[in-house]
């Protein structure tokens, strides 16, 4: 097998093209399941390039589940974006607090983003999601399509991770005008990544 580190520079020029491609909604990344945590944690670092200084939110909680995973995923947003108001307010910049949807499953989810993305919309415009579920992704398939729909989620541009191409998202699904981007990562040998410092200081 050969060497991670050419596929995963490969990976980092892909993904720093798309942030720098605003016009693009919606990139997919197709990988091994033993490859992706790497590869998340790999964009999960251009959070904050210089030719996107948009916040790059998380999303790893598997499509599993009644609700496939969506009032947990809620959550984890939730959660990401209170890091992200945390590191916001050490530069002096307040972000509005976003309470807990009363709504479960995919709709609570919806709401929690329009939140999310109206508190973030005077100093950064958009947020992008990096939605890198460890396992279950087919099942999301639908649901992602559904969101990149809203009108009220305008704001949000999305990064798929998933392993074998579970998680299929054909332009058809993603309504007029929205475009994708699609990159296989090879399959190589994994490293685990650095722990590294944290996304936000």
């Amino acid at each position: 097998m050969r060497s991670l580190r050419e596929p995963i520079e490969r990976v980092l020029d892909h993904v720093r093209f798309f942030l720098g491609a605003t016009e693009i909604r919606a990139m997919h990344v197709l990988t091994s399941a033993q490859l992706l945590p790497v590869v998340a944690w790999t964009i999960a670092t251009c959070e904050g390039q210089e030719d996107s200084p948009s916040p790059m939110l998380v999303l790893a909680t598997p499509g599993k589940g009644a609700d496939r995973g969506w009032t947990a995923r809620t959550q984890e947003l939730l959660n990401e974006y209170g890091d992200l108001r945390d590191a916001a307010r050490k530069a002096e910049v307040e972000l509005p607090a976003v309470a807990t949807p009363e709504q479960a499953g995919l709709a609570g989810f919806a709401l929690a983003l329009a939140e999310v993305l109206r508190g973030l919309q005077d100093p950064l415009r958009e947020a992008i999601l990096l939605l890198a579920p460890d396992g279950g992704a087919r099942a999301l398939s639908g649901d992602l399509g559904a969101l990149l729909r809203l009108p009220s989620l305008a704001s949000a541009r999305w990064i798929a991770v998933d392993a074998g191409g579970e998680l299929a998202l054909p332009i058809r699904t993603l309504g007029g005008g929205t475009s994708l981007m699609v990159y296989a990562v090879p399959d190589v040998a994994p490293t685990p990544p650095s722990p590294g410092p944290s996304r936000r200081h």
